[in-house]
């Protein structure tokens, strides 16, 4: 007499590509969590991410964004956004 192996039926989510990019573009490490993969790093990376602008706004203030190392720091922050997006949309393909 043989014992039959229950199957277990695991449902998977339906992952949508942009909106783990939009995710990851807007609040880093987001699109991370959102995909399931990666999740020490995605919140990693979105604890550095509140601690860099608590810093920012607390110990510098608001006024800093517009000075020149403020405007530089903003546009690394876009371009690393950009890829953190792109690794996201990629993760979320595979």
């Amino acid at each position: 007499m043989a014992l039959k192996r229950k199957e277990s039926v695991v449902k998977h989510r339906e992952i949508n590509p942009v909106v783990s990019a939009i995710l990851n573009f807007i609040i880093w490490g987001t699109g991370y969590i959102y995909n399931g993969r990666k999740l020490v790093f995605g919140i990693l990376l979105l604890i550095s991410l509140v601690v860099l602008h608590t810093h920012i706004v607390f110990y510098l203030g608001i006024r800093w964004y517009i000075s020149y190392p403020g405007v530089l720091t903003t546009l690394f922050h876009l371009l690393l956004s950009m890829a953190f997006a792109y690794d996201g949309y990629r993760d979320a393909k595979e």
